[in-house]
């Protein structure tokens, strides 16, 4: 698996693993059931991948995600063709309130 971001499995899992608790487990309004989110899908990531790559996962990882340049046009493209700036997830270091 070679992306322009995701260079490693690690890097795919801790993204997925972000993305779900972002959807999911930020809804919650206690901290039980954001544990029991985080045992379960570690337990699932376990599962599916073993435990070698999620013991490589950083506890809590964070990303962002970048506007990049927009493709350079050839002048073949149809009237109505619209420019859409691609975005990129990336990880970024500890942050610490």
């Amino acid at each position: 698996m070679e992306t322009e971001v995701c260079k490693t499995q690690v890097y795919m899992l801790s993204l997925w693993k972000h993305e779900c608790t972002r959807v999911i487990a930020d809804r919650f309004i206690n901290q039980a059931d954001k544990t029991w989110f985080e045992e379960c899908m570690l337990k699932v990531l376990r599962q599916e991948v073993g435990d070698e790559l999620v013991d490589e996962m950083p506890d809590e990882a964070y990303f962002v995600d970048f506007l990049r340049d927009p493709p350079e046009l050839t002048g073949d493209e149809p009237d109505d063709f619209v420019i859409v700036e691609p975005k990129v997830y990336e990880m970024v270091g500890d942050y610490y309130c």
